[in-house]
């Protein structure tokens, strides 16, 4: 129990001793806040007021200056006693032990302070404005002065480079005067708020003034020299070209009329002084007057060829109908001889037709020239059109002349192939009835009149009156496809044949054995029987490989080394 209690003293005494500690802290902080604010107190804020009402201020200025001596007034007079106030209460409270009341009291000081700190910085902030704005403004006077002196001078001395934007220019300058006078006034009064507004407007508009004091000359000088020079210059060439029989799709009279009405209306942009429509406007200006240069130079040009093309065209019409022509008379005597299956009569004719047609715009177009009905550089579109025209017809003409000139040969070719595969046919039976066989199996001899039948379809074709060389190739084509077909079995037929009697030789010499003889005796069948050779050759080989094992590919390899095929 006595412990407790002892713990229970050591812990309050301790408490104790902490709350006097923080108090006396609260109560130090305090005398530094008293210490900041009398070093506050000895910023000569006062002096720089009065400095600044020797500015004679009024109007905005002087409201403005008149709240920030209320409130600097305030603080001297009010905020910095308050500070005393609290730090004493802080002091005094720091003696007893209410912590929570001190700390409070001592926030409420510090927060006091810092206010106190930003409110003189922001009047001296203020003050200095004041100040460095009544500098500006004064200096502002003498350079807008001396400003408005050279621009005068400039507008008076060189008017003749402003033209009908002289005037205007002037009464700019003067209404900008009218406003420099009262930014004068407002300044030497000392109403700077108000002379800042004026200022700012006069510093926009005086740079605006300068600004078309540099643009329009330029634009002027275009509009004075230039363009009349281009619109009498564009008259005389309109004018020379339309006594030669020029036509133009646009009047050039009219179109030069209305860009003089432009020119007057630009002129009275320019007037205006405003700037930016007079520039748009020119650009279109320019526009029209390179469209009509370029209009006329193209017409001009355009003479030159559509005569060079007229004598071109009377050239390719002619040889293009002469090649027709001729083409026609080969197409006859072709469709004589042969079967023209490749629309070659109505190709001819419908290329004819088209001459006709190029022959009758060329004519037309010849009349619209003729008759000033149209305009050179449309007149020679038309002839590029019907030169275009004429190269794909003669094109076209070439191309079927060497087709149709490759029939005779193709001819020739379909003849010494009919004449070749009947020889060669011949060959086939001529070799096959020299071969020691019985005869010949019913599928090759099949085979061998289904060739036969379309060679002798072949020659029919090449010995008509009028061929038709497309069927007739188309048969060759076929014949050579089945006559190799044919020379293939005919190959096989004759080796096994050949080979079957060799074997059987060659087999003879084993009719001791058993097998063989039953071999021979069922080769005899296929080879005697079924003209089956094939077979035969099989039979017998299978039986030489068991008498002698390799016997059959030895005797065959040996027999192919010596024959070679005839086909």
């Amino acid at each position: 129990m006595t412990l407790i209690i002892l713990i229970i003293a050591i812990i309050l005494l301790i408490g104790y001793l902490a709350a006097v500690l923080f108090q006396r802290s609260y109560a130090r902080r305090a005398n530094d806040i008293v210490a900041q604010k009398d070093k506050l107190a000895q910023i000569n804020v006062q002096q720089t007021l009065l400095d600044a009402r020797k500015l004679s201020l009024t109007g905005k200025s002087l409201h403005g200056y008149q709240r920030l001596e209320a409130d600097y007034n305030d603080i001297e007079n009010s905020k910095f006693l308050h500070i005393d106030q609290l730090a004493n209460s802080v002091v005094f409270d720091s003696r007893g032990l209410n912590v929570f009341k001190t700390r409070d009291e001592f926030n409420t000081l510090d927060t006091t302070l810092k206010e106190t700190k930003d409110k003189i910085a922001s009047i001296q902030v203020g003050l200095q404005k004041l100040n460095e704005v009544d500098q500006e403004h004064r200096k502002a006077v003498d350079e807008l002065r001396t400003r408005y002196d050279k621009l005068r001078k400039k507008i008076l001395a060189e008017s003749f480079k402003y033209g009908p934007a002289s005037e205007p220019l002037e009464n700019v300058l003067s209404g900008l005067e009218d406003s420099f006078a009262k930014f004068v006034k407002l300044t030497e009064a000392g109403d700077h708020s108000s002379a800042t507004d004026v200022y700012e407007q006069l510093r926009v508009e005086t740079n605006d003034l300068e600004k078309k004091m540099i643009d329009i000359p330029p634009l002027y000088d275009k509009l004075i020299n230039r363009y009349p020079a281009n619109f009498k210059e564009l008259q005389t060439g309109a004018d020379e070209l339309t006594k030669k029989g020029f036509v133009f799709d646009a009047d050039p009279n009219v179109v030069i009329s209305d860009m003089r009405k432009n020119h007057e209306q630009i002129l009275n942009m320019l007037k205006n002084l405003d700037v930016k429509k007079t520039v748009d406007a020119q650009r279109l200006l320019e526009v029209q007057i390179k469209t009509l240069y370029d209009t006329i130079e193209s017409e001009y040009s355009a003479e030159y060829d559509v005569k060079k093309n007229d004598r071109r065209l009377a050239n390719e019409l002619a040889h293009v109908r002469a090649q027709n022509q001729e083409l026609t008379l080969e197409i006859d005597r072709l469709d004589q001889r042969y079967i023209l299956s490749h629309s070659e009569v109505e190709d001819m004719r419908g290329w004819g037709e088209q001459i006709k047609s190029v022959s009758a715009q060329n004519n037309d177009n010849k009349k619209r020239w003729q008759e000033k009905k149209a305009a050179f550089t449309a007149l020679r579109e038309v002839q590029n059109g019907l030169f275009r025209q004429l190269n794909q017809i003669s094109k076209n003409q070439k191309d079927l002349y060497v087709t149709i000139s490759s029939y005779p040969q193709v001819f020739d070719d379909l003849k010494r192939i009919a004449l070749q595969y009947a020889g060669e046919l011949s060959n086939i039976r001529r070799v096959l009835e020299q071969v020691d066989m019985p005869g010949l199996p019913a599928d090759y001899r099949l085979q061998f009149i289904s060739v036969q039948d379309e060679i002798k379809a072949l020659n029919d074709m090449v010995a008509a009156s009028r061929v038709n060389l497309d069927d007739a190739q188309r048969q060759a084509h076929e014949v050579t496809t089945d006559l190799a077909d044919l020379k293939a079995s005919s190959s096989e037929l004759y080796n096994n044949a050949n080979l079957a009697i060799e074997l059987i030789h060659y087999a003879n010499r084993f009719t001791d054995r058993q097998e063989i003889m039953t071999a021979l005796q069922q080769a005899r069948l296929y080879y005697e029987r079924d003209l089956d050779y094939s077979r035969t050759v099989d039979i017998v080989g299978r039986a030489l490989n068991q008498i002698e094992a390799g016997s059959y590919a030895r005797l065959k390899e040996g027999y192919l080394n010596r024959n070679q095929t005839p086909f």
